[in-house]
């Protein structure tokens, strides 16, 4: 099976989460008037480059003037951003905001539910295009002897009316096709990327994040050994300096293991 190695070779579902991780780590709190517009200029460029001449998708429109203009405030990005932040944290490797009881796609579901509470059906011609995996065909003969194929669809999400419908319809649809998990958080920056090959990856590709988070990981490991190391030291003078071990045990804050090792029989 040939994987996709870019972003013009992801399915569609992939590619609306890689939008969703660009938006994401592209707006926050902080972000300026500058950097939104640098950052609309950059999808519109993208979406030239792919030869969508009059398409651009949820964030920029055509306006009277024939010039195309932001379709969404900074305002309504930071909102939009700042909502599905908080209903994708189960991201977070800690856990963090989550409560035990719970279910980490929990506020996602009630999101979904509030968004989209109209479902559509369709049923559309296929002429010689090829149904879905799982569609059912259904043939029609008309009195003049030709012969249509028919597939009829349930959609969930209908046609969505601005960014964060747009954003919601794709975290949905990659929930119900399972494609959800490739959407992930850097343990290290807590940028938002898509794991296209690797679904294990914890960290960003193609860049120093696994190095750096493993390397911090043996700093404070390095900064304990010293922590312990100081704290001995300093028992060891307290013992010189004719103090108690009862004393050195509560001034020293080591552990007891510690503590039977420097003095012995003389902690008994």
């Amino acid at each position: 099976m040939r994987v996709a190695k870019t972003v013009e070779d992801m399915p569609p579902i992939l590619t609306g989460l890689q939008f969703i991780a660009e938006f994401l780590n592209a707006v926050g709190p902080n972000t300026t008037r500058e950097e939104w517009r640098a950052h609309l200029k950059r999808y519109i460029d993208a979406q030239r480059s792919k030869g969508m001449r009059y398409t651009f998708g949820p964030l920029v429109l055509w306006g009277a003037t024939g010039k195309l203009k932001a379709a969404v405030t900074l305002r309504d990005a930071k909102q939009t951003r700042h909502f599905i932040k908080s209903d994708l944290r189960y991201l977070h490797f800690d856990g963090e905001a989550i409560r035990s009881s719970e279910a980490p796609f929990g506020p996602l579901m009630l999101r979904l539910t509030d968004l989209f509470k109209a479902a559509t059906w369709r049923c559309v011609s296929l002429d010689a295009a090829q149904p879905e995996p799982g569609q059912a065909v259904l043939t029609l003969k008309r009195q003049n002897g030709k012969t249509e194929r028919w597939a009829a669809s349930f959609q969930p999400f209908r046609e969505t009316r601005n960014l964060a419908e747009h954003c919601y319809a794709v975290l949905g649809r990659a929930l119900l096709s399972g494609k959800l998990g490739r959407l992930k958080m850097c343990r290290q920056c807590e940028r938002y990327f898509v794991a296209v090959k690797d679904l294990g990856r914890d960290f960003c590709p193609n860049t120093t994040c696994k190095v750096a988070f493993f390397n911090r990981g043996n700093r404070v490991k390095e900064w304990r050994k010293n922590k312990r190391a100081l704290m001995i030291e300093r028992a060891e003078a307290m013992h010189k300096n004719g103090m108690s071990v009862d004393q050195i045990k509560t001034k020293a804050q080591l552990p007891l293991r510690v503590l039977k090792k420097l003095f012995g029989d003389l902690l008994e």
